[in-house]
């Protein structure tokens, strides 16, 4: 993922508000959740919660590039 250009998703996010967790860490969760066949919102919301293979947030470097493969 370190190869793919996020700069048109990243053009569309603001500073502003809340700090939350990085659009390519959110893209890695529902690209890894959809490799695995899992299509819905609130499957991925109980996955990140509970299942150690969707805790992407530790693999996060501060520049907010995935550090781990899937």
């Amino acid at each position: 993922m370190e190869d793919l250009d996020f700069s048109g998703l990243l053009a569309n996010c603001s500073d502003k508000g809340r700090t939350g967790y990085t659009p390519i860490m959110m893209y890695a969760v529902v690209t890894y959740a959809n490799m695995r066949g899992i299509r819905t919102v609130d499957r991925i919301v109980e996955l990140c919660e509970r299942d150690l293979a969707f805790d992407l947030p530790k693999g996060i470097n501060q520049s907010g590039m995935l550090s781990m493969n899937l």
